[in-house]
């Protein structure tokens, strides 16, 4: 069920629904992908498995209900992996945000989608393309989230049944996002530039220069 749920190339949809416009407590999240339809998640799940070659559906749902058996790894991936570490990511998060928005005030959505994800580009006319797969074109009528994460990949969530509401979800792009310990900064670099630009000079990968900073 979950490897049907979770297919390389297409989530299932009810596995990754779009957030809420305001921030909820992560159980809440969790809990709306528990409290899925089985009707529902078995038509996300059908749908996957069609655009990913999968085997016929019949064949991997079973009697399982599907939103509490996700909902019960979502939480363990959140327990385990993610809380311990969650004030540093939210800053990343947050600083991507305020770096997306000026990209956008500065260049326009050509500027702000310009490295968001690979293969994305907008195409004008109100076209943007996500990916290069070949995968049918989905039709934004309600809104549309940019949603940037602490991981390497990115996915497309979508929820028709919640007003056709829509997420691009995008690695953020701060080098911050880099999860394993960092190298302390040189005493004497951190005399020049004090400690703290010192420490985001030492995260910077590859190192740059002030000049690059304002690119």
């Amino acid at each position: 069920m979950l490897a049907a749920s979770l297919r390389p190339g297409w989530l299932a949809d009810f596995v990754a629904p779009p957030q809420a416009v305001t921030e909820r407590p992560i159980a809440e999240e969790i809990d709306r992908i528990r409290r899925t339809p089985d009707a529902h998640a078995h038509a996300d799940i059908a749908r996957a498995l069609a655009l990913t070659g999968g085997p016929s559906p019949p064949d991997v749902l079973g009697a399982l209900a599907p939103g509490p058996l996700v909902a019960e790894l979502l939480e363990w991936v959140w327990e385990t992996t993610i809380a311990p570490d969650w004030s540093r990511r939210r800053r990343i998060l947050e600083a991507d945000v305020v770096a997306r928005t000026r990209q956008l005030t500065q260049g326009g959505w050509v500027a702000a989608l310009a490295d968001l994800k690979a293969d994305m580009r907008w195409l004008g006319n109100g076209r943007l393309q996500i990916n290069a797969a070949r995968y049918p074109p989905r039709e934004v009528s309600g809104t549309l989230l940019f949603v940037p994460i602490t991981v390497g990949r990115g996915w497309v969530a979508g929820d028709e049944r919640d007003r056709g509401r829509q997420a691009i979800t995008y690695p953020a792009s701060a080098p911050l996002a880099l999860t394993g310990p960092s190298r302390p900064a040189p005493d004497a670099l951190a005399r020049l530039l004090g400690p703290v630009r010192a420490r985001l000079l030492m995260l910077l990968d590859p190192p740059k220069s002030p000049r690059n900073w304002s690119r």
